[in-house]
């Protein structure tokens, strides 16, 4: 008779994400992964396969996915110019608290597997779009506000915005002096400007 599971899969899958966030794809094993769960390895393959395809079930059941998880909202804020620069000062603020150590899992992954894995590029350009979404939105709603000129292309902004902020992310991995990211941040409020007065 099989022996029952007694694990949940979304135990197996949280555990799993803790080594691929801490070592990368490439350098987490499958008995890596049964050791940090707890789980046997032969229990590992039955419910999960191999290990690309725990890797994207991981990936799918991970909320930080998304590049700007635990980041300030950018579809909800009420000021939607001071959301904007609160995404680029919040990694300034990590990095400042000595928080940089948990990387975003998306650009890991980005880094580490593309272009080779058609299922990660899917998975990458789909979260990548969202937020490129996020600040288009949020540039056209701070020129509805009169927050931002209304001279200012969204699309061109939001593309600009999302540049700037994988930029920032790789930048964050390197844990570099505060006033480079703090160029950056300025960078990004310049892609901003208010409407001029008259």
């Amino acid at each position: 008779m099989p022996r029952k599971k007694t694990f949940t899969i979304e135990y197996a899958l949280t555990k799993a994400l803790e080594l691929f966030r801490a070592r990368g794809y490439r350098a987490t094993s499958m008995r890596d992964i049964a050791r940090h769960t707890g789980v046997s390895r032969s229990s590992v393959y039955a419910t999960f396969g191999d290990k690309h395809a725990l890797f994207l079930q991981a990936l799918r059941h991970d909320s930080q996915i998304s590049p700007s998880a635990g980041l300030p909202d950018l579809t909800t804020a009420a000021a939607p110019r001071q959301a904007i620069v609160g995404v680029f000062e919040s990694l300034v603020t990590k990095v400042v608290a000595g928080q940089s150590d948990d990387h975003n899992l998306l650009i890991n992954t980005a880094m580490e597997l593309l272009p080779n894995d058609l299922e990660v590029a899917a998975m990458v350009r789909g979260a990548l779009t969202e937020l490129e979404d996020s600040f288009r939105s949020a540039v056209e709603r701070g020129i509805a506000s009169a927050e931002i000129a209304r001279q200012v292309d969204a699309t061109q902004v939001a593309r600009c915005l999302l540049s700037l902020f994988l930029g920032m992310q790789v930048l964050v991995r390197s844990r570099p002096d505060e006033s480079l990211l703090r160029t950056v941040v300025n960078q990004a409020e310049a892609l901003l400007p208010a409407p001029q007065p008259g």
